[in-house]
């Protein structure tokens, strides 16, 4: 039985440039049993395989679906581990909107842990996009697609599992959209949000 500590390994081996022995451990990983944590790292390695190949559309794939497994899981740290990864990709890929959106959310986590070096490396990450800071009231990305859904009347357990985030994180996200807004619910989202557009 594998645990997921193996998994860094092989994700070690991949920023080494050793594709063939990450590439090995993988395939050992894959014929286990898979918990949550395991399926996530599966993906998230084979999502940095990808992008090393040139496959950026599998790329980015492969890292939603990292994010996707740890929905309504209590592994926050690896969940962010998750939308490190999908950030860095991204970023390589010149997606610099939804880049610095999903480093916001591996930020977030990292700090709500405590975790200050993992939390120093998506602050890296983020300084090398190289956006223009947003207008103070503007919505990021992530933020205007969980304003629509919840104006929708989405609960945040549906927004968490179509936008691949975790309840608690769509709830935050929504308290910085209210902030932004001036607005204190989902009432006054719902009649906003049409003027918005």
């Amino acid at each position: 039985m594998y645990n997921h500590f193996v998994l860094d390994r092989a994700e070690c081996l991949v920023e080494l440039g050793r594709h063939e022995e990450a590439e090995a451990i993988l395939r050992d990983v894959e014929s286990e049993f898979l918990t949550a944590r395991l399926r996530s790292g599966l993906a998230r390695c084979r999502s940095l395989l990808a992008v090393g190949s040139g496959d950026g559309a599998q790329a980015v794939r492969l890292a939603q679906e990292a994010c996707a497994v740890l929905l309504d899981r209590e592994l926050p740290f690896e969940l962010a581990r998750a939308q490190l990864v999908l950030g860095r990709i991204q970023r390589r890929l010149k997606a610099k909107r939804a880049a610095h959106d999903a480093l916001t959310e591996a930020l977030a986590g990292f700090t709500a842990l405590g975790a200050a070096s993992w939390a120093g490396q998506a602050r890296e990450e983020m300084a090398r996009i190289g956006l223009r800071p947003r207008a103070p009231r503007e919505l990021t990305e992530i933020e205007a697609l969980v304003a629509d859904l919840a104006a929708r009347g989405m609960t945040n357990r549906e927004i968490a599992g179509s936008v691949f985030l975790t309840p608690k994180t769509v709830e935050a996200v929504l308290s910085r959209v209210y902030r932004k807004l001036g607005i204190r619910s989902r009432a006054e989202l719902g009649r906003m949000l049409p003027e918005r557009d």
